[in-house]
């Protein structure tokens, strides 16, 4: 049986010198629950980064306790699909070097710019990254698609599982419920064009639902 859970991992509140500063805000990460064993997406903010302790001051949801609640141990994860590398979706991805990590190339790429990340969340060294270039077939109802907009190599998961359900884990391609029902990202871009296009091909999958990182409601057909 395939079915898709939230994890809320952590909350977060950027500094009022942020020129994104806005009230405090949830990290989700989700996890699919499936026969051929649990697949992550995201992962949440690390830890001791003095920097983003200072302009972000996370507040932090045991990842393991979060797993275990579902009947999962972090050693079962064999698979992790990280939306993009910002420091709020890929700051444990460390923990899990026996897993596969997913990411698009044009993530990898952007991330190794200074102020992009911090580098050893993104790129941790006991850590193989599985690099990807668009779409790509997780397992059997669970499937990879590229959604650049947010960052360049932003992407989404498209989940359907055994009841007919549709589901798609927008993750950050649009911020909120409200902004991917008018087809936009509501929040800072990379690409606002792409970005539109992207939710565009998102709406054409003809989701039931969609679930994004950082709102805890979610968009139903």
């Amino acid at each position: 049986m395939i079915e898709v859970r939230r994890l809320h991992l952590t909350d977060v509140t950027p500094a009022p010198s942020l020129p994104w500063a806005r009230p405090t805000f949830p990290v989700f990460a989700y996890l699919v629950l499936h026969p051929a064993g649990p697949v992550l997406i995201d992962t949440g903010v690390g830890y001791g980064s003095s920097l983003i302790e200072k302009l972000y001051s996370p507040v932090h949801h045991d990842l393991d306790k979060a797993l275990d609640d579902h009947g999962v141990d972090l050693k079962d994860v064999a698979t992790v699909i990280t939306s993009h590398l910002h420091f709020d979706h890929c700051g444990q991805n460390k923990r899990f070097g026996s897993a596969r990590i997913i990411v698009q190339r044009a993530e990898v790429e952007a991330a190794k710019a200074a102020h992009y990340t911090i580098a050893e969340w993104a790129f941790p060294p006991n850590v193989d990254l599985t690099i990807i270039d668009g779409d790509l077939d997780i397992a059997p109802g669970v499937r990879v698609v590229a959604t650049p907009g947010h960052t360049a190599g932003h992407q989404s998961v498209l989940v359907d599982d055994d009841a007919g359900l549709r589901t798609i884990v927008c993750c950050q391609a649009s911020w909120d419920v409200n902004s991917f029902a008018s087809g936009g990202l509501g929040d800072e871009g990379w690409n606002q064009t792409a970005g539109e296009a992207s939710l565009q091909r998102l709406h054409a999958l003809k989701p039931d639902r969609v679930l994004l990182s950082h709102d805890a409601e979610a968009w139903r057909a």
